[in-house]
């Protein structure tokens, strides 16, 4: 594409849309001092002030920055995890765990919602447990689930309020 110094209205040029969140080609759409002051990218067909195209190290830099300040703001909800079994901790839940998933198929897991029954040995994935196995149905309304880490109690058949 061509020099910044020699372009004029319509010309392409290449440039970071910030729409997109890629280089991209775009036509100038209006200069300022000789240079592109806005340009019209030709994927979204957004106009945006003109940036200079970014390196990948640049724009790997600046994903990863976002994602340790993603990680940093869901930190706080994972600080109190007395929640957990005293389990956590020791190698033994994860030992059982292995032993009882060795030979089942994660497809055939159900998403866990506390609105369902399930019985022993059904499998479950939990939002923030993972992979687990109905252990033990403790009564009509709570079952025992072994997850990697841990073992916990979870409710099931609960009432939708509407």
């Amino acid at each position: 594409m061509g020099d910044i110094g020699l372009l004029k209205v319509g010309d392409p040029v290449e440039f970071y849309c910030k729409r997109c969140r890629l280089n991209l080609n775009g036509n100038v759409a209006s200069m300022e001092h000789a240079k592109p002051k806005t340009v019209t990218c030709r994927t979204c067909r957004s106009t945006v002030v003109y940036a200079r195209e970014k390196s990948p190290e640049e724009m790997r830099a600046k994903k990863m920055k976002e994602v340790m300040r993603i990680r940093e703001q869901r930190r706080p909800q994972y600080a109190d995890m007395s929640h957990r079994s005293d389990a956590a901790s020791s190698t033994e839940v994860t030992k059982r765990w292995r032993a009882a998933t060795a030979e089942v198929d994660a497809r055939y897991a159900n998403r866990y919602d506390k609105h369902r029954t399930y019985e022993k040995d059904d499998l479950i994935i939990h939002k923030e447990h993972g992979l687990g196995l109905v252990t033990e149905i403790v009564h009509s309304n709570a079952f025992i689930a072994l997850f990697r880490k841990v073992e916990v109690p979870l409710e099931m058949a609960a009432v939708r309020e509407e």
